[in-house]
């Protein structure tokens, strides 16, 4: 039986009200729910702390209380209290999961979120996290990527955690949870002139109660419900204070009652605190509100709401209570119109749409994304890390799989045949142009290669039933392209071109949407009858360390001016050795040069260039590129982002290739560097870099490239993971 994991605590009863109400939810539909209080259940000491620090604040200090409600409202003050409370409790909680394997986690209270965050941080947690906001108005706790989606009461909540700068599309305004017979069709009210009034002190009962019953019982010819909450010495005070009123009947008194909704039912308005909960039921049972007074804090911010929407009316003090009532009584048509704008929002209260989107939240965890792929180069493999990596960041719930494609379809001849590629690349250039211009225009070898592969491609697609398909390699598009055609599949199918070009092997009908490098490439796709909006230009995807933090200090250019030398994937470095003869004995330059997997190359720069920085293999390529002012090397297009991203200028070395050539034609194009053949080229360009003035160009040119495209990269993704990733 899958489990569902709900997180609450007991500070003040909204929290574990909601908590109860969703266990209600998800055991009526089959799931095994297990509860825990975050506090109680992993630190009694903390939990003696919080729960009744909260109500003796409340109570007894409600000024201090609202005081530090707004004090930790601001991010600086509040991420380093309550990452001092996750530390206390995260080790518990994992515990919890461990235990449980929940297949989704759902928290009442804003204290889990920080606790939740920190889990994921420390765990490889990827369980999906849903937030219920238990006020009207989200507090900074409240607030982390780490939540998944967000249940919150109204649209107001959701609009103020949109400025708040969570995505609007896992915020749900779908109510605050809280017992079924809340939900059930609200009966129809007259008024007999006669208010008859509901008033309730909360779970903690609120002495202020006594002043407002004490108005209501001289000052009007009210009927009047209190019900004291769990505060007995509230109930005490009331029984002695009002014995005539209760024995004529004027004043009915309770103490802690589940009938609340029958109460409800048969009065014409309520004086209450706005806490969540009890403001949620009485959305829901259409009692319009008096407040006359409350917590200060999120409660005060729940007023603001429901006044501003009409549903309720804040009062003072207690003694401008008569007046509102003698106000309610001689205007009748204000009930009915309160109670009409709570009807309004009532109706987007929905105990199945919470279930629903939680169901749809635990399928989502279990829908897979393949991600195809192909060693022809590195530039491939680091665009799949790089798109793997968005996908973690904004939905981390889903299960993505890497497929190399001639691993799947030949294991036995693969390391061979790229072998064979590489091996054709370096030596064959001129027979590897006249192939590549060939496939620009035609795409006739893909396509049988894709018929070929279809059997395999049926196989390998109903074992693993993904719910979206990415390619990074043109032969990849082309066979999921037939095998999405050949079974009418309504999978999307997302292709990222890797290089600035627009090769017909990259065009298949089938595909759902294209990510490309530029605008010269979404042009020419359109030319050759593409549908423009199928079409967005993101740039080819980097991994998260190439990208340099939005504010930031100006990087400074070094003396001598730091020039590192790579030789991409394939290890191409320049082979001229009065290159590096003058890169050693010119004082001037401070070069790196990373070999890759060119072994050869690094034994032989070791040994003759000891002034030299060389490297071979190196993980920290981003690093690299951040600590240097120039790049000589391979303009692959993967490694030509790379750069965009880190704001370092390009020497784009011998662009023979016919893709290197459109990577390098880019380049100069935008001013971002210039195309390299001979070492005299080489360093004659490298003085022109050694002008500060050429360099901050390059980096200001490339600054406004790789800002327009990171805010498209973005908007774009969260597009294709909406509604279950439909496009």
């Amino acid at each position: 039986m899958k489990t569902i994991l709900l997180l609450t605590a007991s500070t003040g009863g909204g929290h574990n009200q909601a908590a109860n109400a969703l266990k209600e939810i998800y055991s009526q539909q089959g799931y095994q729910v297990e509860t825990m209080d975050i506090f109680r259940d992993s630190n009694e000491k903390l939990d003696s702390i919080m729960v009744e620090g909260y109500a003796f604040l409340a109570t007894k200090m409600p000024k201090t209380y609202g005081d530090l409600y707004w004090l930790s409202n601001r991010k600086a003050v509040n991420k380093p209290f309550c990452d001092v409370i996750a530390r206390k409790v995260w080790r518990s909680l994992n515990q919890k999961i461990l235990e449980t394997n929940p297949e989704l986690i759902v928290s009442t209270h804003p204290f889990a979120v920080e606790i939740m965050a920190k889990l994921k941080r420390q765990t490889r947690l990827r369980c999906p996290y849903l937030a219920v906001v238990t006020d009207f108005i989200a507090h900074q706790t409240y607030l982390s990527p780490a939540v998944d989606g967000y249940i919150v009461g109204s649209e107001w909540t959701k609009q103020d955690l949109i400025q708040k700068g969570i995505p609007s599309e896992i915020i749900h305004a779908y109510g605050i949870p809280t017992r079924k017979e809340f939900y059930t069709p609200s009966i129809g009210r007259g008024f007999s002139g006669e208010m008859k009034v509901l008033a309730m002190a909360g779970s903690l009962g609120l002495e202020e109660m006594a002043d407002c019953l004490d108005v209501l019982l001289s000052d009007t010819h009210s009927n009047v419900t209190a019900v004291c909450g769990n505060n007995q010495a509230l109930y005490d005070l009331l029984l002695h204070q009002f014995p005539q009123e209760i024995k004529e009947e004027r004043l009915t008194l309770y103490g802690f009652t589940k009938n609340i909704r029958e109460l409800m039912d048969t009065h014409d308005c309520i004086i209450t605190k706005p806490g969540g909960l009890t403001t949620t039921e009485s959305i829901l049972r259409q009692i319009p509100m008096i407040i006359p007074f409350m917590i200060p804090g999120q409660e005060a911010e729940n007023t603001e709401f429901l006044v501003e929407e009409g549903m309720a009316i804040h009062v003072q003090s207690a003694d401008d209570l008569a007046e509102q009532i003698h106000q309610l009584e001689r205007h009748p048509h204000r009930l009915p119109l309160m109670r009409a704008r709570m009807k309004v929002i009532a109706q987007t209260y929905s105990p199945a749409a919470i279930f629903a989107l939680s169901d749809r939240m635990i399928q989502k965890q279990h829908e897979k994304v393949l991600i195809f792929n192909a060693g022809f180069g590195a530039g491939h493999q680091m665009v799949t890390d790089a798109i793997e990596e968005e996908f973690s960041a904004h939905f981390q719930t889903a299960s993505i799989k890497e497929i190399d494609l001639m691993e799947w379809l030949m294991p036995q001849f693969s390391q061979s045949i790229y072998h064979g590629y590489r091996y054709f690349v370096k030596n064959y250039e001129s027979l590897y142009n006249r192939f590549y211009e060939e496939k620009e225009t035609d795409d006739l070898s893909s396509m049988l290669f894709a018929k070929l592969a279809q059997k395999k491609a049926s196989r390998l697609l109903a074992k693993e039933t993904p719910a979206l398909l990415i390619s990074t390699f043109p032969i990849c598009t082309q066979v999921l392209g037939t095998w999405i055609e050949k079974k009418g599949s309504k999978i999307p199918l997302i292709t990222v071109i890797t290089d600035v070009t627009s090769a017909s092997e990259w065009i298949h009908p089938a595909v759902t949407h294209y990510l490309v490098a530029s605008e010269s490439v979404e042009s020419e796709l359109i030319k050759k009858g593409v549908d423009p909006n199928r079409i967005s230009v993101t740039g080819i995807p980097v991994r998260r360390a190439f990208q340099l933090q939005k504010k930031r200090e100006v990087r400074r250019v070094h003396a001598p001016i730091r020039l590192l030398v790579m030789g991409g994937g394939l290890g191409l470095l320049p082979e001229d050795h009065t290159l590096y003869r003058w890169l050693s004995d010119d004082t001037s330059i401070d070069a790196t040069i990373i070999t890759g997997h060119n072994h050869k190359a690094f034994q032989s720069l070791k040994s003759l260039y000891p002034s030299l920085t060389v490297k071979g293999f190196v993980h920290d390529v981003a690093g690299e590129m951040k600590q240097a002012d120039l790049l000589l090397t391979k303009p692959g297009g993967i490694t030509l982002f790379e750069a965009i991203h880190v704001e370092i200028p390009i020497l784009a070395y011998r662009p023979t290739l016919g893709q290197e050539q459109k990577n390098a034609k880019f380049i100069e194009k935008m001013g971002i560097g210039q195309s390299v053949f001979t070492t005299g080229e080489i360093l004659k360009a490298i003085d022109t870099y050694k002008s500060n003035q050429a360099i901050y160009q390059a980096r200001s040119q490339m600054a406004t490239i790789h800002t327009g495209l990171s805010d498209a990269s973005e908007e774009i993704w969260q597009q294709l993971l909406e509604n279950r990733f439909n496009v």
